[in-house]
């Protein structure tokens, strides 16, 4: 296994090839924000916090930046195993690595990026697939569920791609076999008592949401998923719609839901209305083991916002603007801390970013 070191050194060779390429720096004025004024932010016109293509650009290229470093951090690394490679063996755990190359790879595609495609076409060679597949095997409890949902947002962005792997085809597969046999053999709601249901990495209907973003291409695997749909989640949505969150959850299961029925290709009919409820104040700096996990439910809750944003909500797009503004002006929410946001944070701020762009 390679040492901090020599990842280290990815990262910086990355570093100065955008050091070639990168614009002038601007005036400090023209940064983002300081937290100067109480949360949450206000809304204002769609038109007018909609970020400029320069102000977008310069979010992503610091998204890029923190989630590459969280990748080749690997200590503290909290969980017991590192996976069957190299390649997901840095940041907090598996499964950070594991979405925090999806949000890379979709921002390489999407940005054009040459150079981060072609860092990442070192990491996610068919060798290392093949290592993780073998280890998943021997392991099949292993980050499932939600481990496991995450890398196959990994694979559906290789597969966006001209490439032809038989590792990626097959550790598609049962992966998708794997997420969707869980689903099928797992309960929802979670619990029998109070809260019933679950909003952190055992979550159920996060595991279907990443299934369903996916966008599985199996007639069979799609059946599956919809019969799913059909015997547990229609049967309970005045339940979700009414769920109470504790502290350590970082998803928002009525944002989850409402994601759902945005996305998901075995949606039967027109989605439900997502509330536009007042967002809640973000904490005070700084964040800590007992209220870190509140960056997520933040984001997630704006999910639906970018969705409906993007599809012509003018009240989405800015209540969508006006929390994701005000979340990236707090750096101590997603890139100061890396135990406990920058190993995951950014690639929940980009999912934002991406869905309101259209999923492109």
């Amino acid at each position: 296994m390679r040492e901090r070191s020599s990842l280290e050194c990815e990262v910086g060779d990355l570093e100065l090839e955008y050091e070639k390429t990168k614009p002038p720096a601007r005036p400090a004025s023209s940064l983002p924000p300081v937290c100067a004024q109480p949360s949450p932010w206000p809304d204002r016109d769609c038109d007018k916090s909609t970020p400029s293509a320069y102000t977008e650009g310069r979010r992503v290229a610091r998204l890029r930046e923190v989630i590459a470093e969280g990748i080749v951090t690997t200590s503290p690394h909290h969980a017991s195993s590192k996976g069957g490679s190299s390649l997901f063996a840095g940041s907090w755990d598996w499964h950070s690595a594991v979405h925090a190359h999806w949000a890379l790879l979709c921002i390489a595609r999407v940005r054009n990026d040459k150079v981060l495609e072609a860092w990442l076409d070192k990491r996610l060679t068919d060798k290392a697939l093949r290592a993780e597949r073998d280890y998943l095997k021997k392991n099949a409890g292993f980050e499932l569920p939600y481990g496991r949902a995450w890398l196959l947002m990994v694979l559906f962005e290789l597969r966006r791609r001209s490439r032809k792997s038989a590792q990626i085809t097959k550790l598609t597969e049962e992966t998708q076999e794997s997420v969707v046999g869980w689903l099928e053999r797992s309960s929802f709601p979670e619990l029998t008592g109070a809260p019933r249901f679950v909003a952190t990495h055992e979550s159920w209907l996060f595991a279907y949401l990443l299934v369903a973003l996916s966008e599985p291409q199996s007639t069979a695997i799609l059946d599956r998923v919809r019969a799913q749909r059909k015997k547990k989640i229609e049967q309970v949505r005045a339940q979700i719609a009414a769920v109470r969150h504790s502290k350590t959850d970082f998803l928002h299961l009525p944002a989850v839901l409402a994601a759902i029925d945005r996305v998901d290709p075995t949606t039967p009919a027109k989605p439900a209305s997502y509330p536009l409820d007042p967002s809640p104040a973000l904490d005070d700096p700084p964040l800590d083991d007992t209220n870190a996990h509140s960056a997520g439910g933040a984001l997630v809750r704006i999910w639906p916002y970018a969705i409906d944003g993007h599809r012509g909500d003018k009240k989405a797009c800015s209540r969508l603007h006006a929390r994701l503004t005000e979340m990236f002006s707090r750096t101590d929410y997603w890139a100061d801390s890396f135990d406990h946001v920058s190993h995951w944070v950014p690639q929940f701020m980009w999912m934002a970013t991406w869905l309101a762009a259209g999923r492109p």
